[in-house]
């Protein structure tokens, strides 16, 4: 995923002949009034984030200070530059999915922390209604938030032995797949014959997973040079910075061999 977002931001910024600075998140200053002055030590115009470095009332003042927008997610409390991925819709796709080929208990793995988790957690709840299956509550959650993953594996297993009839279970992170399959592997439980697994994402490997991953897949390189492209505008005056930016991508279920149709017994 890092490499579609590099390689969008840069095609976009090189043929406009400006260069890309990758910078730490954690390097960018807390206090308002030191903000400017970061930007202008580094060199920096604009700015593109993936993610919110501190708060949301941080990313409303740091794009106050340089033009800035913010990818694959949205703020709530601020309205600040934003493109990001149709969430909503791929969380429903990915239950929705799981519903048709027979699974109707699921857990959902997310950090939820942010308001693209909560989107797709809508998109969740309201497939699993449309598809007669239990609700998202807060038992059906596995939140792994500021976790390692070997204790992200260790929530998903104290789950699973609570709730055994679980089938499937929807990860909204690939990256975290590969480590989960090998966990799995080594406990004895294979995928999709115990456990059937959706992720999220589609970033490069996925289909190079045994057995291959069963994704949502974000147009990220498009969306990393709209970001560039109306960054660049910005700052060249040909947007202005009160005209509001909230697009959408629309997003699609990549069907493979982690998710399979079960059995009518296995239902029961």
């Amino acid at each position: 995923m890092e490499s579609s977002i590099i390689s969008g931001i840069g095609e976009v910024a090189f043929a406009e002949r400006m260069s890309v600075k990758l910078c730490a998140l954690e390097d960018v200053p807390k206090k308002k009034e030191d903000l400017q002055a970061y930007f202008a030590e580094k060199g920096i115009g604009g700015a593109i984030f993936t993610t919110v470095p501190y708060t949301e009332e941080h990313f409303a003042e740091l794009a106050s200070a340089v033009p800035a927008v913010l990818v694959f997610n949205r703020l709530q409390s601020a309205k600040v530059p934003s493109i990001r991925a149709d969430h909503r819709k791929g969380g429903y796709a990915a239950i929705q999915h799981l519903a048709a080929m027979g699974h109707a208990h699921i857990a959902i793995v997310d950090e939820f922390t942010s308001t693209d988790h909560y989107e797709r957690l809508a998109g969740a709840r309201e497939a699993a209604a449309d598809c007669g299956l239990r609700d998202f509550g807060e038992e059906h959650l596995i939140r792994v938030r500021d976790l390692e993953d070997a204790d992200r594996c260790a929530q998903i297993d104290h789950y699973l032995s609570r709730y055994p009839s679980t089938t499937a279970l929807f990860v909204a992170n690939d990256h975290f797949v590969p480590t989960l399959y090998r966990h799995f592997r080594i406990k004895g439980v294979r995928i999709p014959e115990a456990l059937s697994i959706v992720g999220a994402d589609d970033v490069p490997g996925s289909a190079d997973l045994f057995p291959p991953l069963t994704t949502i897949r974000q147009p990220v390189k498009q969306m990393s040079m709209a970001a560039a492209r109306y960054l660049i505008d910005r700052m060249q005056g040909a947007v202005h910075a009160t005209e509001p930016l909230d697009e959408v991508y629309d997003v699609q279920l990549v069907v493979r061999a982690s998710t399979r149709i079960l059995e009518r017994e296995a239902r029961d």
